[in-house]
């Protein structure tokens, strides 16, 4: 099979693309046009829009596409079907799921407890963690098995390269446009990037060619998140979110001043802003009783193995992390967290023991806009597994960056059940009174409740987020990758 980029590039494809910062509402921050424009650099030109309905428009110098690239990939699409006769095909009812639950256990059965189902048995070339989420997605989700497929189970296959690729000049993101993989990446793109695109499970992989990196693109929106904290109302929350395929930084604020309604949405092709009277930042461990280290009695140093999704005394442990430089591990979370300067009590799910340890020593790096942290195990033994499900467990083996319109699961321990959803923003940052958070990957529904924050996100066996909880009320789900763990010197604990 030929495997070369084609050479047919698209010169009359209209991407739309130029780096659009769109303004908030006017007269819920009573920012003027001037003001707005103010905020320019020599980066940047204004679009002033002729009717005052709508903002500005921020663009970049130059486009941001210049040309998209169609590279073949490894299989086709009927090569790719090649699943067992007993996993279910199209959409799945909870008796199918059932079914297929029986089928996988009595084929797949761990043989060990430390695991639900043997690690290394694959079936049509997945293993048995990514056929379990790919039939329980389709059911969750109300999507096709071949669906749940494209955009879930076999998505993995570009999050961990995009995971290695994050911090490379010149990446920007990736994501599917409908079924179609794509990459963005800052001209010119890496022969060695060109070859990891061949093998892909994908027919065909969209190549778009940028003129700017996932790090310009990052700079430009805490720029403008703190140009815009200094001109809005004290009291209101603002966010913005990075679409790393056209290189749009969308603005959305909350209006302190609007009584318990939603006030105004307004679209239209070139922006889309919203505002709502949510006024802060919600996090899924917030609200919950704090469990304190005297709870547990005399005897708080009794040996248990540590593990992701487990009760963390009103939040959910997230994965298991490791030193990049040493052999130190330590338990993931939230970093809000671990923002009390104290210990947590740590408990495993029912059938693995009642005994329960205090982790000391919280480490958070809330402070500084992140939402994750860690605690040291306090002498106990970590485990290179975590909790996808009530009681069911499965290694880590490896680690994602997420990609737009990717399918994720997500287990906390309040909810008490695997849930899943789809990426619908790959970073967002909030804004409140001076105090930020960024880098949150946003999903297009909620499916989670307080107590559930540190929680896994994950797709098979990688680990792709500990859980946070919802930035304005947007009712939808956020957590922070763990593909930037290695920034502060951790990273996931793999198999």
């Amino acid at each position: 099979m030929d495997r070369r980029p084609s050479s047919a590039i698209n010169e009359n494809v209209d991407v739309g693309s130029s780096l659009v910062i769109t303004s908030v509402l006017l007269a819920a921050t009573e920012m003027s046009y001037a003001q707005f424009a103010s905020l320019a650099d020599e980066s940047f030109r204004y679009d002033m829009a002729v009717s005052k309905e709508a903002p500005p428009r921020l663009r970049a110098t130059e486009p941001v596409v210049s040309a998209e690239v169609w590279l073949v990939g490894a299989v086709t699409g009927e090569e790719r079907q090649n699943l067992p006769d007993w996993v279910p095909k199209g959409h799945v009812s909870a008796t199918e799921l059932k079914h297929f639950n029986e089928e996988l256990a009595s084929r797949a059965p761990a043989h060990q407890g430390e695991v639900t189902y043997d690690p290394d048995i694959t079936f049509g070339g997945l293993t048995a963690a990514e056929l379990d989420d790919l039939v329980f997605l389709a059911y969750d989700l109300k999507l096709t098995v071949e669906e749940a497929a494209n955009r879930g189970t076999y998505a993995g296959s570009i999050a961990r390269l995009a995971a290695e690729w994050e911090f490379r000049p010149g990446y920007t993101g990736w994501g599917f446009q409908g079924e179609t993989p794509y990459l963005t990446w800052k001209s010119p793109i890496p022969d060695d990037v060109l070859t990891d695109l061949e093998y892909l499970p994908y027919p065909e992989v969209r190549i778009h060619e940028s003129n700017f990196g996932l790090t310009q693109l990052e700079a430009a929106s805490n720029k403008l998140l703190a140009d815009l904290t200094g001109v809005v109302p004290r009291g209101t929350t603002i966010f913005t979110d990075m679409d790393p395929s056209s290189g749009t930084i969308a603005v959305t604020t909350s209006s302190p001043f609007v009584n318990g309604k939603v006030a105004r949405t307004h679209t239209s092709p070139s922006f889309e802003v919203t505002y709502s009277v949510s006024s802060d930042i919600k996090y899924d461990g917030a609200g919950v009783a704090h469990e304190r280290q005297k709870s547990l009695g005399s005897d708080p140093s009794a040996s248990v193995a540590l593990r992701g999704g487990a009760n963390f005394s009103g939040c959910t442990s997230g994965f298991i992390l490791i030193s990049t430089t040493t052999s130190m591990k330590r338990v993931g979370t939230a970093g809000h967290c671990a923002t009390h300067g104290t210990s947590r009590i740590y408990r495993n799910h029912p059938a693995d023991g009642t005994q329960a340890a205090t982790l000391p020593s919280p480490i958070t790096y809330w402070w500084d806009g992140w939402d994750w942290g860690h605690f040291a195990s306090g002498g106990n033994g970590t485990l290179q597994t975590f909790y996808y499900d009530y009681e069911d467990k499965r290694y880590v083996e490896g680690v994602g960056s997420p990609g737009y319109g990717q399918l994720l699961s997500v287990f906390g321990y309040t909810t008490k059940a695997r849930k899943s959803a789809i990426v619908s923003v790959f970073s967002r940052s909030c804004a409140r009174d001076g105090g930020r958070t960024h880098a949150l990957t946003v999903m297009d529904r909620r499916k989670t409740t307080g107590g559930d924050s540190g929680g896994p996100w994950f797709s098979g066996n990688d680990a792709y987020g500990v859980h946070s909880g919802v930035c304005l009320d947007t009712n939808t789900n956020s957590f922070t990758r763990v593909s930037i763990f290695p920034v502060q010197g951790w990273k996931v604990w793999i198999r």
